[in-house]
């Protein structure tokens, strides 16, 4: 330190003895510096979890805190810290932790997605920290597929019933063309064409025109000329074609599939024909991994919390591909924009509509 204070940091809930120590993915590495060495400490505090989960609904977490320093023999010695103010982004609260280290919070706002709890104290302590998430649902808590279930509520793409998500239950067909037709802005039909109707596709129903929309453009069949069995589960094999079908007719390089070799899988031979070029776009996009190392289960029902993460992969690489497309053209895209605000400039010229706040206009 240039003015004689310390530093030090620690990894998710371990101090961390030097430069050279491993930093894994999703680990949380905290840095701390005491400019004033006075009150420098060894006393490492931490959280018992370095991630916290609670419900919007009611946004309630009980935390502990415990604090570590060395005995004479630098053995790790490993306490309660009582009487520690937790604080809230930066924001000191009422909630104080008791003998045992341990406090219950309650948030009287919820609003936001993510808080960062950390401690104040009368002993001199190394700060601890800790991420608090909340919940849309109650059942996600935790759930291995939070992220991307929140992602997907955020977004308005899916939705809960009764503040539930109900991660483990299977995706019908009708539940997946009305994600992806609010995925594609729920666009009408073009006039010029004739839309696909069903005989088991009652108008009013909350996917009739998501199923309108979907097979009249191509990304999905029906199970007969009449029928669509909009409640019928969908399989993992069927998601990813309605997918795949989706990216080609957006113009979308799908060629990827084609050097993806899927034949490690075990049950590689259980794809149906017809879904092998989109298994293997799939499984080459990220968009689908095995189900374990060596199977895809490609005729697995999807689960609710499995399509929220295939949809937001497909979601991220629609972004991808879109960010990339404008990289590799932007001097073109400039040009093109530039004589676009040419064409404009002209046609504010000679329809008498040029000075004020068009007078500046330009695009570059």
């Amino acid at each position: 330190m240039e003015n004689g204070g310390a530093y030090g940091y620690y990894v998710n809930d371990k101090s961390a003895w030097s430069l050279t120590d491993p930093i894994k993915d999703g680990d949380k590495v905290v840095a701390f510096i005491y400019s004033d060495t006075t009150g420098y400490s060894d006393q490492y505090t931490y959280f018992d979890q370095v991630d916290y989960d609670t419900y919007r609904g009611k946004p309630q977490v009980t935390v502990q805190l415990k604090t570590v320093g060395f005995d004479a023999d630098w053995n790790a010695v490993s306490l309660p810290l009582a009487g520690a103010t937790i604080t809230v982004d930066g924001e000191a609260t009422s909630f104080v932790t008791d003998k045992d280290g341990k406090v219950t919070i309650t948030l009287s706002d919820a609003s936001d997605s993510l808080y960062l709890l950390s401690a104040e104290s009368e002993q001199t302590i190394v700060p601890p920290y800790a991420w608090l998430y909340i919940s849309s649902f109650s059942d996600t808590c935790g759930h291995w597929a939070s992220y991307e279930i929140e992602q997907m509520a955020a977004a308005g793409l899916m939705q809960g019933n009764g503040g539930r998500f109900e991660p483990k239950a299977n995706l019908t067909r009708g539940q997946l063309v009305t994600v992806l037709h609010r995925l594609g802005g729920e666009l009408p039909i073009p006039d010029s064409i004739a839309a696909v109707a069903f005989t088991d596709v009652p108008e009013g129903a909350f996917y009739s025109e998501a199923v309108k929309w979907a097979a009249t453009l191509g990304y999905v069949n029906g199970v007969s000329d009449t029928k669509f069995a909009p409640n019928t589960t969908v399989t993992r094999a069927e998601m990813a074609t309605i997918l795949y079908r989706m990216a080609k007719s957006m113009g979308f390089d799908t060629s990827i599939g084609e050097n993806t070799n899927i034949l490690s899988y075990d049950d590689a031979f259980d794809i149906p024909t017809w879904a092998i070029p989109a298994m293997q776009w799939a499984c080459g996009t990220g968009l689908i991994s095995g189900m374990t190392v060596s199977t895809l289960d490609p005729n697995a029902p999807v689960s609710r919390a499995q399509a929220a993460v295939m949809l937001c992969r497909f979601s991220e690489y629609i972004t991808e591909v879109v960010l990339n497309f404008i990289l590799e053209n932007q001097d073109a895209l400039t040009d093109l924009f530039a004589g676009l605000g040419d064409l404009l400039g002209d046609f504010l010229d000679q329809t008498g509509w040029s000075g004020g706040m068009f007078d500046s206009l330009s695009i570059a």
